[in-house]
């Protein structure tokens, strides 16, 4: 058994016990997307999907301007005008929800900037790179 798939069998041993010694669900506990990290909080299974589809539409925007599709700044406009719908359309959330709905714009938005540069990054270093904006 390697270190990392022993890694694994600790952390969902510890999931596994839950809160207070009570039985919870099994959940996998997740640095990134790829490593096992003795100690990292549980992720939700929804936030990998949700990582991975922002990966792809990152992966897919690039490939539309390698193309000649459509340039850097029109993805950049077409992601700001996304982000301004929808602050107009959800005014009313708090601070802190409104930033968590639009994390994945601003994710998009960062990777673009940096696919602009000749650079790219994981999402790691992505969502790093939103949190020090906000």
């Amino acid at each position: 058994m390697g270190n990392g798939l022993r890694s694994f069998s600790v952390l969902l041993f510890a999931a596994e016990r839950g809160r207070g010694g009570r039985r919870a669900e099994p959940t996998l506990a997740l640095m990134g997307s790829t490593e096992v990290n003795r100690g990292a909080r549980p992720v939700n299974t929804a936030n990998l999907q949700l990582e991975g589809l922002i990966m792809a539409v990152a992966a897919m925007n690039r490939l539309l301007v390698e193309k000649g599709l459509v340039t850097h700044e029109e993805v950049a406009t077409a992601l700001g005008e996304a982000e301004a719908g929808f602050d107009a359309k959800h005014a009313g959330l708090s601070d802190a929800n409104r930033k968590g709905m639009v994390f994945p714009i601003r994710v998009l938005a960062v990777a673009n900037r940096a696919a602009a540069g000749g650079e790219g990054f994981d999402f790691s270093t992505y969502a790093r790179m939103v949190g020090d904006r906000s």
